[in-house]
């Protein structure tokens, strides 16, 4: 009886960027290097993030995904894939400042400034106590992400920026640590399982209740 032909399993999400840096442009020797470091249980020791212009403060490192497809079973070495398809989904929220690119943008679009001024992690609506009293700063129901700010003060031209980035679901992504740090092969590993970006528990779940919360909150104080 013939052998059933093993069927080419569809793209799936990996690393796309590690560390800051692009996956499929590191050495064999570099993703062993960041796999090992991603399973450590602190960040001691993480390397630079050039979007936080620090060292990296997520555990796992990873700052994006991207999809790729298997072009050798036998090695089980992929490829990203290419076009609009393969394009990064960010899933850490640090990957959005690189360059300040979004803080000017917005700031053009919403207060006429591409050099606005730019107040981080801003607390707001905190909790009373039963005596009317503000609860400790690390318990406030929430903060506004950054304020930008025209910088001509006499103007009060100010917004408040939201930032999320993409959660992921399925497989965890410890696993896919440990098949990069024992891939034999010399290309791109091949994901080990599916994983794909979690537009509905980032978008719907998280983010559209933080808006309902603070955006009609904003408005009422003009």
């Amino acid at each position: 009886m013939a052998k059933r032909k093993s069927k080419t399993p569809p793209p799936r999400f990996g690393i796309g960027e590690w560390y800051g840096r692009s996956f499929v442009n590191l050495t064999k020797s570099e993703r062993k290097h960041f796999a090992a470091q991603a399973q450590n249980k602190s960040t001691a020791g993480a390397p630079h993030c050039p979007f936080l212009g620090q060292s990296c403060i997520k555990r796992g490192g990873v700052c994006s995904l991207r999809l790729y497809q298997l072009v050798n079973p036998g090695t089980g070495e992929g490829k990203a894939v290419a076009g609009d398809e393969g394009d990064l989904r960010v899933t850490c929220p640090h990957r959005f400042k690189h360059d300040a690119a979004i803080y000017s943008l917005i700031g053009e679009l919403m207060i006429d400034t591409s050099q606005p001024l730019i107040v981080g992690e801003v607390r707001f609506l905190q909790r009373l106590t039963a005596n009317e009293e503000a609860v400790s700063e690390g318990e406030d129901v929430g903060n506004i992400d950054n304020v930008l700010v025209h910088p001509d003060l006499d103007l009060m031209k100010w917004c408040a920026l939201e930032i999320q980035a993409v959660y992921f679901s399925g497989s965890e992504m410890g696993k896919l640590f440990r098949h990069i740090q024992t891939y034999a092969g010399n290309g791109i590993p091949f994901p080990d399982a599916t994983r794909r970006p979690d537009y509905r528990s980032s978008g719907p779940k998280r983010l559209m209740p933080q808006l309902q919360i603070k955006v009609p909150t904003l408005r009422r104080w003009g």
